[in-house]
């Protein structure tokens, strides 16, 4: 499933280390919901980052709390 993001709630903020330094990773344009074995993969984007939830309504809670997607934002794809 994917939604397109746009923009953020401010309610997180995701870094990453870029030549000893910490850098904000910017917003991505869309998240996407993937299952596996024990739970669900929140992707950020062209996986930028990803959060593990245990059900597929906590990983869509996480894209709402993070970027206010909304149950009709998602596709299937």
């Amino acid at each position: 499933m994917r939604a397109r993001v746009y923009g953020a709630t401010g309610a997180t903020q995701h870094f990453w280390i870029e030549n000893g330094e910490q850098v904000q990773m910017s917003t991505p344009h869309w998240v996407e919901i993937v299952p596996e074995e024990h739970g669900f993969l929140l992707l950020y984007g062209d996986c930028q980052t990803d959060t593990w939830h245990q059900s597929l309504e906590e990983a869509k809670g996480q894209a709402r709390f993070e970027f206010g997607t909304t149950d009709d934002d998602w596709e299937e794809v």
